[in-house]
């Protein structure tokens, strides 16, 4: 008996070791099983970014190229990157806008994970799938789904070898937006986020659609650099997330710029936006990164009843003016969140 044991659990063992392998595989050889997908919606965060956007597109085809008939949607209108993507190559895709879920209505979500970022009621949807490039956070969901998320500095990477593994990099519209998210994402592949795996996707990418690299980034990252002819509101929200620690809700919003100079001429009229968003959101704080893509630094304007807190605890710095000036910062997703995530939790 002790034998058979023995040997039960060294089969046990080898099958937990194999089932494991695609969990924690380079991402060359991906896969999406997409078990029990029935006219599934796609969609990214609320605010969608670029990568948001591609990785949507890229699902949906994927997922189409099975026989599933599945819908690509989108929670916001378009950002200024995405709009640049459009006129650049000509492209007017098929996103259906759509205010929430339905329950039990069938969900794969890209480029998040966490609800507070999905789409309203998604809380009673029928969640099936997500690809993301996030940490887990917030899960309170009671039954089974696939997930696939890496370390890497965009999720549009990751679509990428997957329709690379099942040999769909065939459609030009999805590679192009493959291309730009990877950029947008990874500031042209300088930020600290970028991974090997980002810089093979987007130089494949970009043979393939016979642009220079660097060229094509720097247009794309200029063309969605400016706040001159936005709203207060629509520069603070046009890239922002909304995020949750042991009871504390706080935003953080990314806005690239080429100077800091126009947003400092209206601080004021910024931060009175600001605060209006906070009394909306009901956060405790809410952080606003304005890094200069060109020198590659940040200034945090923080604001709330945390604010002053949190940036001590987070930055090991005190606020003048209601900002900090931060080198070499050009990151949320590795260089603010999880700072501020780690003071919260002391």
């Amino acid at each position: 008996m002790k034998k058979f044991l023995r040997s039960f659990s060294a089969i046990a063992i080898a099958l937990v070791l194999v089932l494991s392998v695609p969990v924690t595989a380079s991402l060359a050889t991906p896969t999406v099983w997409g078990l029990g997908l029935k006219n599934p919606k796609v969609f990214g965060h609320r605010h969608q970014d670029l990568d948001s956007v591609a990785c949507t597109l890229a699902t949906t085809y994927l997922l189409k190229s099975r026989g599933i008939e599945a819908t690509a949607c989108r929670l916001d209108d378009y950002n200024s990157e995405t709009k640049f993507v459009f006129k650049y190559f000509n492209l007017n895709p098929d996103i259906k806008k759509i205010d929430r879920v339905e329950d039990k209505e069938q969900v794969v979500l890209v480029d998040h994970n966490e609800f507070k970022q999905s789409a309203p009621n998604i809380e009673n949807a029928d969640l099936k799938l997500i690809i993301d490039h996030h940490g887990l956070n917030g899960f309170n969901y009671a039954n089974p789904f696939e997930i696939h998320t890496y370390p890497i500095g965009a999720a549009a990477t990751a679509l990428y070898n997957m329709l690379k593994d099942e040999n769909l990099l065939d459609n030009k519209e999805v590679n192009a937006f493959l291309l730009s998210a990877i950029i947008s994402d990874t500031l042209c592949l300088t930020s600290p986020t970028t991974t090997e795996s980002d810089k093979l996707a987007a130089e494949s990418l970009a043979k393939m659609l016979g642009l220079d690299l660097k060229k094509y980034g720097f247009e794309l990252l200029s063309a969605a650099a400016t706040i001159e002819d936005k709203t207060e509101r629509g520069v603070l929200l046009e890239d922002s997330k909304l995020y949750e620690v042991d009871g504390v809700k706080y935003r953080v919003s990314a806005v690239n710029v080429t100077t800091v100079k126009p947003f400092l001429a209206k601080q004021k009229a910024f931060e009175a936006e600001m605060k209006k968003i906070i009394a909306e959101d009901k956060v405790n704080f809410f952080a606003v990164m304005v890094t200069d893509i060109l020198a590659g630094d940040t200034e945090l304007f923080v604001m709330g009843d945390m604010a002053k807190e949190i940036t001590k605890k987070a930055f090991n710095q005190d606020l003048k003016d209601n900002h900090i000036f931060l080198k070499g910062v050009v990151s949320r997703k590795k260089q603010i969140v999880p700072p501020i995530s780690k003071a919260l939790k002391k």
